[in-house]
């Protein structure tokens, strides 16, 4: 009960200052076992119910994400990606940051064979010990 006051508080603070409240849970506001004064005022707001993508969707968010850098990603390219990268969103928008960065330094297309050279090139370079500062 003492914190849903204090939560009830802070939304009513950050409501008065022109502020944005953000809130995340197992289920839709209304459906919160909480009081109802701070149930309705978070029920008031934006809800957005979120799902894990699946392997195509996760494919047409690189080649979207790549586009939008003009770039052109063959599709075994990314089905590369989703088949030997951790398959998490983050993870796959920095390997494409990291494939974007090789692409126009060596100034090649990603296709199959440079993003399997490029990863290799990734994982072997992230297995090196560091080297000390006096070697």
């Amino acid at each position: 009960a003492e914190r849903q006051a204090a939560l009830f508080d802070l939304y009513n603070q950050a409501a008065a200052a022109g502020g944005r409240f953000l809130v995340a849970g197992d289920r839709a506001p209304r459906e919160l076992g909480l009081r109802e004064d701070l149930r309705t005022r978070l029920a008031a707001g934006l809800a957005f119910e979120l799902h894990p993508l699946s392997d195509d969707e996760k494919a047409a968010a690189l080649a979207a994400d790549a586009a939008a850098r003009g770039l052109r990603v063959d599709e075994a390219a990314i089905a590369y990606l989703l088949t030997h990268v951790a398959r998490d969103m983050a993870t796959l928008a920095a390997v494409l940051d990291a494939l974007d960065r090789a692409s126009l330094e060596r100034q090649r297309a990603l296709t199959l064979p440079f993003v399997r050279e490029t990863l290799a090139a990734i994982t072997a370079k992230a297995q090196r010990p560091e080297r000390s500062a006096k070697e």
